[in-house]
């Protein structure tokens, strides 16, 4: 113990010397003082023991192999990633590193870890590995080379994680881009998408043929530049834009502009873009050019006018009619007798022609009544 109360490991060696009748005369021996080693031997130990509990708490794969390929050391997570129960298992398994790789990529794999070797960089990239049934899988795979003192390659330490979720996901995400890209630019309906502050990032096929510009005309200008006016734009942006912040969606009818200047009415449904943190990144409205149907519209309440002005006239007609028993004439609605085609011809669309019937020719034409009905008995028509 030193005086300060502090502690030093020692090491002694003794030796005992004898005379010749084999009696110990005297002891010789060294004391070394070995504190420091100790206390770096400690050190290492807890060092150590700190990463070891890293790599086996690590969701990643780790091994430590030799340039053989030959695994000397590896966790947990490597055996369950592979299909095994444990190390052991694994262990027994395998006789390299090479055994998790699949066979179609161990060429890529050993050029790798080549390169590695002989720049004494490290390596990374994505490879299959292949599971204990023979299933094989994506990962990511991280490699050092591990050096003597010399710097000559001993081998390498690497990690590895399953990344079958995540491929999956951008698979997913990937197919989910092309069906939606395969709307965006198959849509008859105009599309476009803006930024926070209202500036064109990307349109569809559909909305140039629209609005008659190219994709250098519009991407990356204000929304302003489709507006009859500024003053438009404003009031735009005061009735849409409002409503978009409360609800996110806008859904009416505007006058918009084309490249040559004609104006044409659009119906447009506006969402907002935000990402997971609900920030808003943006705008995509849908326009769909509404002039074939207002032409339409405007027909049809020009047709329906005029069948309502034509059933007025109808009605006219409808009701009590006062009309004379002797001489037909009818009494109008300022109280005028009048003949009555001229009171229909008034009051509706119809044209008269005059004729006789049969009583009435026979009546006042006997002798020609007879000649007619004799010739052809349908001329003058059936009673």
């Amino acid at each position: 113990m030193l005086p300060d109360g502090g502690q030093r490991a020692l090491i002694s060696t003794c030796q005992g010397h004898y005379d010749d009748d084999g009696k110990l005369v005297r002891i010789s021996g060294t004391v070394q003082d070995i504190t420091e080693r100790k206390q770096a031997e400690e050190a290492l130990q807890e060092s150590e023991q700190k990463y070891r509990r890293i790599v086996e708490m690590s969701p990643d794969a780790f091994m430590v192999a030799e340039l053989s390929g030959r695994i000397l050391a590896t966790n947990a997570q490597l055996a369950a990633m592979h299909g095994f129960s444990d190390v052991d298992e694994m262990r027994q398994h395998l006789h390299s590193a090479l055994d998790l790789v699949a066979p179609s990529e161990r060429v890529r794999f050993v050029l790798a870890l080549k390169e590695a070797f002989d720049t004494g960089q490290s390596t990374s990239g994505e490879y299959l590995f292949r599971r204990k049934d023979g299933a094989e899988f994506p990962v990511t795979f991280r490699a050092s080379v591990l050096t003597d003192e010399h710097g000559s390659s001993l081998g390498f330490i690497s990690l590895a994680r399953d990344i079958t979720e995540r491929k999956r996901a951008e698979e997913a995400l990937q197919r989910s881009e092309l069906h939606l890209r395969a709307i965006f630019d198959s849509s008859h309906d105009a599309i476009v998408t803006l930024d926070s502050e209202r500036v064109i990032t990307s349109a569809n096929p559909a909305f140039f043929k629209t609005f008659g510009y190219e994709p250098s005309e519009v991407i990356g200008r204000s929304v302003e530049l489709l507006h009859l006016s500024q003053e438009s734009f404003v009031e735009f942006g005061r009735k849409a834009y409002s409503t978009l912040q409360q609800t996110g969606s806008w859904r009416g009818e505007w006058q918009y502009k084309k490249s040559d200047g004609t104006v044409f009415p659009i119906e447009s449904h506006m969402s907002t873009l935000n990402i997971p943190s609900d920030k808003l990144i943006g705008y995509v409205s849908i326009m769909r050019d509404i002039t074939e149907r207002k032409h339409n519209e405007e027909k049809r309440e020009k047709l329906l006018a005029e069948l309502e002005e034509a059933l007025s006239k109808v009605k006219q007609l409808s009701g009590m009619l006062p009309i004379c028993s002797n001489c037909k004439n009818i009494r109008d609605d300022q109280g005028y007798w009048q003949r009555i085609e001229a009171y229909i011809a008034d009051h509706s669309d119809a044209l008269f022609s005059h004729g006789i019937c049969p009583d009435c020719m026979k009546e006042l034409y006997p002798e020609w009544y007879g000649e007619i009905v004799a010739q052809d008995p349908d001329l003058l028509g059936k009673k």
